[in-house]
């Protein structure tokens, strides 16, 4: 459209055609950057919305994730918290036979006993899946325990004789004095 205008810089008309061109193009750019930013404000938030939207459509997901989850994730902590008891137990019971095969010597044979009831008390317990593992556990806890209850009693019928030995050897010195 300018160039059909046919204007040139040599006359004041052709300058001041110029110029209102110009100024046309002037308004007619500032018009548009206006439309562009309205247009471009609404279309950065419609990113905004659409993120909206997702975190909503997430969270309520994710509550209903958990919903449906909850009865399985119950059920898998009361599985293992029940495991967990019964491999403690056995570990307890291994336990008890390693300590008094390591300390029969300062356990008092009656305690010993104790310990040895106790252990075959749990053979009747119910132990689900792990009544192998918890048998075998109980069988060597008993033998152990049984072992260091032979050895503490042949231990203090020794340690009695030696003493009435002893003491017999001090009353025939006394009387020979």
């Amino acid at each position: 459209a300018f160039q059909a205008l046919g204007t040139t810089v040599d006359t004041a008309k052709g300058r001041q055609a110029i110029k209102s061109f110009a100024f046309r193009i002037t308004r007619t750019k500032g018009a548009l950057k206006s439309i562009g930013d309205v247009l471009a404000a609404d279309v950065k938030e419609i990113p905004k919305k659409v993120d909206a939207t997702r975190r909503l459509v997430r969270e309520q997901l994710e509550a209903w994730e958990d919903e449906v989850r909850r009865p399985l994730t119950e059920w898998e902590d009361a599985e293992e918290a029940r495991v967990d008891r019964h491999k403690t137990n056995i570990a307890e019971i291994v336990a008890a036979g390693d300590r008094t095969a390591l300390e029969w010597d300062r356990i008092p044979p009656d305690a010993m006993r104790d310990r040895l009831k106790e252990i075959e008390s749990k053979r009747s317990a119910e132990w689900q899946e792990f009544q192998s593992d918890a048998h075998a556990a109980i069988d060597d806890a008993s033998t152990r325990i049984t072992r260091a209850i032979e050895r503490r009693e042949i231990h203090d019928t020794e340690a009695a004789e030696r003493e009435r030995l002893r003491k017999a050897e001090e009353d025939r010195l006394a009387a020979e004095r």
